[in-house]
């Protein structure tokens, strides 16, 4: 609402000035009311308009990237400042003082690295295709939802330009600087917890090979996987999975005892 009140009075007040400038015969339209005219309507292009260039040189910058940041910021794509951002140095901060151009196209390579490294964490292929493309592919196997892909896909868009050749201003890269690293290790807890939801594929060996020394229930092997039975609901539903693919499979079968379990020997 403010924002919106902002801009209805600078339009307001410039166009009255712009009139006014054109009241009196003898004054022509020069620069000074285009100038004026323009600034009337720039605060209503602003979602078309990444900057503009007025008469004279004045260069208006829009402030998308800090759009993005709140819509990270929303969707939880913003870790909380930290003194450890302070100390981690990417490669992008390095060249950053020197080059804006090369401190976002650094920050979306790192981004992109880490969205790899959630598809790996989640099982996902990471052959070579568009950075679009892996975001889809991440948002369909729920590893990211729609509003971190869509910001993501935002941010990343942004970045884009700079890779290719945008001017770049010293405002945007100070930017990359201060909030790139709090992106980074967002993404990188994402990466932790895709890890840690991510399937023990080596369960069913696990328990095949403990029971092949013994037959078991379900609460003994877990007892020697040194996993609880009674708290760690997860766990437990792991290794009854685990249980049910080996039996399905031919490699278990009953034990002695009703919900004992034993490795089927091989003919």
């Amino acid at each position: 609402m403010k924002a919106t009140r902002l801009r209805t009075i600078v339009t307001a007040a410039a166009l009255v000035s712009a009139l006014a400038h054109l009241c009196y015969p003898s004054v022509v339209v020069d620069v000074a009311t285009l100038t004026l005219i323009a600034i009337a309507v720039i605060p209503w292009l602003t979602p078309l308009f990444k900057s503009v260039e007025l008469p004279g040189g004045l260069k208006v910058e829009f402030p998308e990237l800090k759009s993005v940041e709140e819509r990270a910021e929303r969707a939880g794509l913003l870790a909380a400042k930290t003194n450890d951002h302070a100390a981690i140095r990417y490669p992008f901060q390095i060249v950053g003082d020197t080059d804006s151009n090369l401190a976002l196209a650094g920050l979306r390579i790192e981004i992109e690295k880490r969205l790899m490294q959630i598809a790996d964490a989640g099982g996902v292929g990471t052959q070579r295709g568009s950075i679009t493309r892996l975001l889809k592919e991440l948002s369909t196997r729920e590893l990211i939802d729609n509003d971190d892909r869509d910001v993501l896909a935002d941010l990343i868009s942004l970045l884009n330009s700079a890779v290719h050749g945008a001017s770049v201003d010293r405002a945007a890269a100070d930017w990359a600087l201060e909030v790139g690293p709090r992106i980074l290790q967002a993404l990188d807890n994402r990466i932790d917890e895709t890890a840690a939801r991510a399937p023990d594929t080596t369960l069913p060996i696990r328990i095949l090979g403990i029971l092949a020394v013994k037959e078991l229930s379900t609460q003994s092997i877990m007892d020697e996987l040194g996993l609880d039975f009674r708290n760690d609901v997860e766990s437990r539903n792991a290794v009854q999975s685990a249980i049910g693919e080996l039996f399905d499979a031919g490699r278990i079968e009953q034990g002695s005892l009703s919900g004992w379990y034993r490795a089927r020997k091989q003919t």
